[in-house]
């Protein structure tokens, strides 16, 4: 039952291993991450999230992600078997089930196979007994025969019994006839607002309308209140009203239609209600209850005012009693609107002129009251003086509610966002999907992707050919060790070198970063006194716009670390799918909170105004430009470096025809697919590539974006990462500290006071005293530097002196 934590990582392994996503939940069984979206199979993603939250459970999504539905019998608290005594009035016992799981406090779960008609979650339909379907999850409390019976695919079918008792009642009649239902109206007015917001849309947004639109009306149909052949029917032809090609708009439509399904919208159908009779409601700012111990219907079952330009909208009521209760109403419904997403908290979509494309911005309380008056009508109800009847009316969502929505953290129901781009979606077996709208897998929202050109199966000439493609293009830019022809341009005569293998792997990696977990960061740098002019801002322009297909987000580093990473936080939140830090000239670069975004996902940042770290889920390319950048500390492991020399005193000077980064766009498809095509033949001969030198933590990148060119021919950029770290003048400054303290003590083993004095000129050449020498000499202890470590050696007395003892290569310690 209960497992110890080192075990809960390889439960939720096997788990994956049987075709199970999982995902992690506290030990009071609260997700710990949007789990709708991001429980997973991929076994590195688990092993960061157990490395996060060791004393975590795996918990398993029911419904479609798992082909899993359960019903849970339940325990009273004093222990009865309720659910149990239940399930045996419709013939079920547990014991005969034969992947029956205990739950923690002695109920049962029943794993059942899932089917498309059975009912979602439900609760308290039949005494002790809840169900789990779509929209749903279950702890594993038994991995190991839970991950049994999804691998051998022997889950019984549910039992008829069962499914036949937790059908809903067919609603009454009213007068003799069928009732007049608010989603009857809703479905009908949300049908028609969609096709005329289709219809009405300009040149240029018609798509993403579309895409939008599809999105609305798929929730409707994930719910069965609407029809899906009505609802495609309709939409196709509002878009081949408004001018859009037959395919893509069918294309477009189906995608939004799936996507909705699967967030169906709540909306209250087995209630009837007269058209002409409103129901009558208890006044819910009044701190009083109903017999039933409850507040009034919920909004979906008040009828609007006749008339009304909000019929097609649900109403919201605003319970001044409970201003918490309203908040959770409103994120119920914000959950379902299409351009809403997660990101460190609700961020909008929306079409930005400036950057030619969709950019997030964070929701502010007045943008909460703009989306909630766009998909609902707040309502109150006040009581007719001198009489018990009670008037409905509107009113604009109070600022307090605003509020308590945006301080919802990690509960606002919404989906994460990690990149807007026209990026194509990859795939481990080497397929690739240009659709546009939002991807679920990836957290990606796609916008513009072009019609691409790929070999279903590339052989190596395709890629040979491709490869010499993009070396065509990019053969202006002035790589440090590339070979030259008689222009100056790199000779493509000759393989590829260092500077010019770093920035055709960088150019794959962008392409690839939104489909992957994690990726190295791209550093772009000249000669410090004769860099400038020489193409970084360029070069960087020219791989974005193939990649993306937009300019970057580009801005300075900033007076000071500080100051870089309030910025890099910033940009963070925009979504964007790279950010530029453009003009790091002479300057060593250190930064936390971008080597967190590098090497963490989602990455803890603290954004502006707010002194709490925020997880974000991002698929950012980190690229740094500058004459004479250096890298310190941990982030020498995670750049490739392309180094650019023009070989002349002012490279400015320079005159050349077109422009790389204009021609990129305009050229964009082609070498896109260029691109994918070396990507798609290393993925389908994974077995023969040629593998380069290891780099923790990007693995997989590297046998997607580096080692398919290696074994085409480039050189591997990651051999160059010692050489960065030599430059470290952190590290310079410990070697050169070691190598002092070994010309003068060798490996004995040495108080801090005792030390030569040319070994304290080096460890403090200001000569600022005693206990700075000491802080220094402790913080040294455990560093391998330079073929040397520093071990300490503490007495065991309370006025015991500490020794430290200098070992040299050979030593155990001394291994890298």
């Amino acid at each position: 039952m209960t497992r110890a934590p080192d075990q809960r990582l390889a439960d939720a392994l096997a788990l994956a291993a049987a075709g199970v996503p999982v995902f992690p939940t506290a030990p009071d069984k609260r997700p710990r991450v949007r789990w709708r979206d991001a429980a997973t199979r991929d076994p590195d993603v688990l092993r960061q999230w157990w490395r996060d939250w060791p004393d975590s459970l795996p918990a398993v999504p029911t419904g479609a992600p798992s082909g899993i539905w359960v019903a849970d019998l339940d325990v009273s608290g004093d222990g009865e078997p309720v659910g149990e005594r239940s399930a045996a009035t419709l013939g079920i016992v547990p014991q005969a089930h034969p992947c029956a799981i205990r739950t923690r406090r002695g109920g049962w779960h029943l794993p059942y196979r899932w089917r498309p008609d059975l009912p979602r979650n439900t609760a308290r339909r039949l005494p002790g007994i809840d169900t789990r379907g779509d929209g749903g999850f279950v702890v594993a409390w038994d991995p190991a025969a839970l991950a049994a019976a999804a691998a051998d695919q022997n889950l019984p079918e549910p039992p008829a019994a069962l499914v036949a008792a937790l059908a809903p009642e067919p609603p009454p009649k009213v007068n003799g006839h069928d009732a007049v239902t608010i989603s009857d109206r809703y479905v009908a007015a949300a049908l028609d607002a969609e096709c005329r917001a289709v219809g009405a849309t300009p040149e240029g947004m018609r798509n993403i309308t579309l895409n939008r639109a599809a999105f609305n009306l798929g929730q409707l149909v994930g719910a069965h209140a609407l029809g899906r052949a009505d609802a495609e029917r309709s939409l196709l032809a509002a878009a081949l009203a408004c001018g859009l090609p037959h395919p893509e708009a069918q294309a477009t439509i189906r995608s939004g239609l799936d996507a909705g399904a699967q967030h169906p919208r709540r909306i209250d159908s087995q209630k009837p209600v007269e058209r002409d009779r409103p129901a009558a409601p208890t006044h819910p700012a009044a701190d009083t209850e109903d017999s039933s111990g409850e507040f009034p219907e919920p909004a979906s079952a008040v009828v609007p005012e006749a008339g009304s330009d909000t019929d097609a909208l649900p109403d919201l009521i605003v319970n001044y009693a409970d201003l918490t209760a309203t908040a959770r109403a409103l994120r119920d419904i914000l959950a379902a609107r299409p351009m809403l997403f997660d990101r460190g908290g609700p961020v909008r979509l929306h079409h930005n002129h400036t950057r030619s494309g969709l950019v997030a911005t964070p929701l502010t309380v007045e943008g909460v009251c703009i989306e909630a008056h766009a998909c609902c009508q707040p309502v109150v109800f006040v009581q007719q003086k001198g009489t018990e009847e009670w008037t409905r009316k509107r009113t604009t969502l109070p600022d307090r509610v605003a509020r308590l929505y945006l301080a919802m953290n990690g509960d606002h129901a919404l989906r994460p966002l990690s990149a807007i781009a026209s990026t194509p979606v990859l795939a481990d077996d080497g397929s690739i999907s240009a659709g546009e709208g939002y991807d679920q897998r990836t957290g990606m929202f796609r916008e513009r992707c072009p019609d691409l050109a790929v070999p279903a199966r590339p052989s190596r000439a395709d890629a040979e050919a491709a490869l010499l493609h993009l070396r065509g293009f990019l053969r202006t830019f002035c790589f440090a060790d590339a070979h030259r022809d008689g222009d100056g341009f790199t000779a493509l005569a000759m393989p590829p070198g260092q500077d010019e293998s770093a920035a055709l792997v960088a150019l794959l990696t962008a392409i690839c970063r939104p489909s992957l977990h994690l990726v190295p960061a791209l550093l772009i740098r000249a000669p410090a006194i004769s860099g400038a002019g020489t193409g970084k801002g360029l070069l960087a322009r020219t791989i974005t716009a193939i990649a993306f297909g937009r300019a970057p987000l580009a801005m300075p580093p900033g007076h000071d670390a500080d100051e870089l990473d309030k910025r890099i936080c910033g940009a963070a939140i925009t979504a964007e799918p790279v950010i530029l830090i453009d003009n790091a000239n002479a300057r060593t670069l250190r930064s936390d909170t971008l080597a967190a975004l590098i090497t963490e996902r989602p990455a803890r940042i603290r954004p502006l105004g707010k002194s709490t770290l925020t997880p974000i889920t991002t698929a950012i390319l980190p690229i740094v430009t500058g004459n004479g950048v250096q890298l310190s500390e941990d982030l020498a492991r995670r750049f490739l470096v392309v180094e650019l020399d023009a070989l002349t005193e002012d490279p400015e000077a320079r005159a050349f025809a077109g422009n790389p980064a204009a021609e990129a766009e305009t050229h964009r498809a082609a070498l896109l697919a260029a691109a994918l095509t070396v990507w798609r033949w290393g993925r389908q001969n994974a077995a023969a590539r040629r593998r380069g030198r290891p780099l923790g933590s990007f693995e997989t990148w590297a046998a997607w974006c580096r080692d398919p060119l290696l074994t085409l021919g480039c050189a591997d950029p990651v051999e160059r990462v010692a050489d960065v770290k030599a430059e470290d003048p952190q590290r310079k400054l410990v070697a050169e500290v070691f190598a002092a303290w070994w010309d003068a003590h060798a490996d004995t083993p040495m108080k801090a006071a005792d030390l030569a004095d040319p070994v304290k000129a080096a460890l403090d050449p200001q000569g600022r005293g005693r206990q700075y020498l000491a802080s220094r000499v402790q913080k040294l202890a455990g560093t391998r530097c330079g073929g040397f470590a520093m071990t300490a050696q503490r007495g065991g007395g309370q006025w015991s002196v500490t020794t430290y003892q200098l070992r040299r290569g050979g030593d155990p310690l001394c291994t890298p």
